[in-house]
């Protein structure tokens, strides 16, 4: 039992337990490097099917494919700071949409075109 208390003591080298506490250091340390690496492809996982999803929209409304049905109007204001009514078509979901004005040909020639 001396002879172990000593070498416990010793400040010439490692001991046992001291090699234990390193190895314990190291694996913890590498536990959570691959804890934060198993998140960041889940996050990563999580973005690219976001991606796909907004990618796949945007390319809906740009085709004109996924038009709302239903009678939409936006309100804007002209030089003098009046309120024009406005009809638009509106496309897309309810996570992504977007809108373009939807104007007869009687209606452009009322505006000069």
């Amino acid at each position: 039992m001396k002879k172990f208390l000593k070498k416990s003591k010793s400040k010439s080298g490692e001991t046992f337990v001291e090699l234990i506490i390193a190895v314990l250091i190291v694996a913890f340390g590498c536990l959570i490097l691959a804890t934060a690496y198993s998140a960041s492809l889940d996050v990563n996982i999580g973005a690219a099917e976001a991606d796909e999803e907004y990618y796949s929209q945007m390319d809906l409304i740009e085709k004109g494919e996924n038009k709302k049905d239903g009678d939409y109007h936006i309100k804007i204001k002209d030089e003098k700071g009046d309120d024009i009514d406005v009809a638009v078509d509106v496309y897309g979901n309810d996570s992504l949409s977007t809108y373009k004005l939807n104007i007869t040909k009687d209606e452009s020639k009322k505006e000069g075109g």
